[in-house]
């Protein structure tokens, strides 16, 4: 959610650059005879054009970091396979012919007034401000994590289907409506810093970025979001207690549930699957335990994991009741043999076979059975996704500068003509940028923070406040995206030239 949202983001910023230049001329193509199809198709044609070649060039960019991840990045001591590190063909397909056609599609739907009323383009109203109920969303997302906290074990009742549980279910609609509701009061919160900067506005500079903010905060607000989401992110990783815990270095398991397993034990992660599926797999002494809930016995589970009986509370698995035999859903599988590597790798061919999509790992394997890497890896790998994140807003701010100065072309060329300096000018669109960027990247971190704090409560967990490498990659992220974005601002000289004063 927190890569696709601002991916969507985006394609709307970039769809919007000019688009006033872009309304008013297809307006007057309209109205000199040209129909609604026509427009429609002239529009889809500019924009699908640029997004074709964007598309090509995501796709290139994408081979050549899949191999560059498989290569670079270690998780639990082993690399990726490059296929591994791959998108399924159908859902490549859907990205590659998806993404042009929702920037057509938007485009298109962007012209409804030019379709309608062509005239009422040079003369649209000033755009409604956020309402106070956007911040119903939020709210609801934020206190419905914490209103489930004492419910959690009757939410939580498993399941032998594979389904989910109604916590996880009710938990994750609950983290939807929290980042919807942070892009819906996200307008609102701009706002209120135009309304600041105004109030505390000593010169040109700040009156300008003032008056920007304050016409309109969507716009202004959407420029940022990616960067705000990209801070929700990384605060909400940040905040774990895995990451940030002491390695276990006493080797002594802490638990069941992380206990290494006997060698010459194979285990099978099936992710799932019905026990006729493993079936073959299902000889004596192999020990099979269920897939949402971890079914099994604990004298079975000694012979092939270092364990101790009974079950400690939490620990992620159930003693089966009297006469129950294999659960019908298998989610791991861990079956014996004599200890030599013939014998295992007999067990992993034949797992493969069965299920190509298994997870199959022995005690040979260079595993960290302790989990004592585990969330450290998922860390960097969280951070490649925010790092992208980053990368996506950088590239949202530049675009929305561009139009931005695009827009204002005629307005910053009469100030200038007027005797407002350059760099005057440079510094309105700066501090309009980056005054808005701190203050939703820092509501961002809170809610990122909350988010984490309601889910180590709900996973049993505890909470730590974020280290100082989070907030420093957080800084330089929203450092680096606004000097990325400052690659516009040499167009602002070009663009205010006294012949720009009868632009248009």
């Amino acid at each position: 959610m927190l890569v696709l949202v601002p991916v969507v983001i985006l394609i709307v910023v970039v769809t919007r650059v000019a688009w006033r230049q872009r309304e008013r001329r297809l307006a007057a193509v309209r109205l000199v005879g040209a129909t609604r199809l026509q427009i429609a198709l002239v529009a889809a044609a500019e924009a699908g054009v640029a997004a074709v070649a964007g598309a090509g060039l995501g796709w290139a960019l994408y081979e050549v970091s899949r191999w560059v991840l498989a290569a670079t990045v270690v998780f639990q001591y082993g690399h990726f396979w490059v296929d591994d590190v791959a998108v399924p063909p159908s859902w490549l397909a859907g990205i590659l012919f998806g993404t042009p056609a929702l920037v057509m599609l938007t485009t298109v739907a962007s012209l409804r007034h030019i379709r309608v009323r062509p005239l009422a383009v040079q003369r649209r109203g000033r755009r409604r401000g956020p309402m106070l109920w956007l911040v119903v969303p939020l709210a609801l997302g934020l206190g419905g994590q914490f209103a489930v906290l004492p419910f959690q074990d009757r939410l939580a009742a498993p399941t032998e289907s594979g389904s989910p549980s109604p916590l996880a279910i009710i938990a994750a609609l609950l983290t939807l409506s929290t980042i919807v509701g942070f892009v819906l009061v996200g307008p609102l919160l701009v706002a209120v810093v135009g309304r600041g900067v105004a109030r505390l506005s000593r010169g040109v500079p700040s009156l300008l970025a003032a008056r920007r903010i304050a016409e309109n905060p969507h716009a202004t607000f959407y420029s940022v979001a990616a960067v705000g989401l990209a801070a929700v992110g990384l605060a909400y990783l940040g905040c774990t207690v895995a990451v940030n815990a002491p390695p276990n270095t006493s080797g002594v398991p802490d638990g069941p549930w992380i206990a290494s397993q006997r060698p010459g034990v194979v285990s099978v992660m099936t992710g799932g699957v019905p026990a006729a599926a493993v079936e073959p797999l299902l000889s004596d002494g192999a020990v099979a335990s269920g897939d949402a809930v971890r079914t099994v016995a604990c004298e079975d589970l000694a012979r092939v994991r270092y364990v101790t009986c009974p079950y400690p509370p939490g620990s992620g698995f159930v003693e089966p009741a009297a006469g129950t035999q294999v659960p019908p859903f298998v989610g791991l599988l861990y079956i014996a043999t004599d200890g030599s590597l013939a014998a295992e790798n007999r067990v992993r061919s034949k797992a493969a076979n069965l299920v190509p999509n298994a997870i199959i790992n022995s005690d040979r394997d260079p595993i960290d059975r302790n989990l004592e890497t585990f969330f450290r890896d998922m860390d960097r790998l969280a951070a490649i996704a925010a790092l992208f994140v980053l990368i996506v807003g950088a590239f949202g701010l530049a675009a929305s500068m561009v139009g931005g100065l695009i827009e204002r072309r005629r307005p910053f060329a009469l100030l200038r003509a007027s005797g407002v300096h350059l760099g005057e000018l440079r510094r309105a669109v700066l501090l309009e940028t980056a005054a808005t960027m701190a203050v939703v990247s820092v509501v961002g971190l809170g809610v990122g923070m909350l988010l984490a704090y309601a889910s180590a409560r709900q996973g049993g967990v505890d909470w730590r406040w974020p280290g100082p490498d989070v907030y420093g990659l957080i800084g330089g992220g929203l450092l680096a995206a606004l000097l990325f974005s400052a690659i516009a601002l040499p167009l602002l000289s070009l663009t205010t030239r006294h012949d720009a004063v009868r632009f248009e």
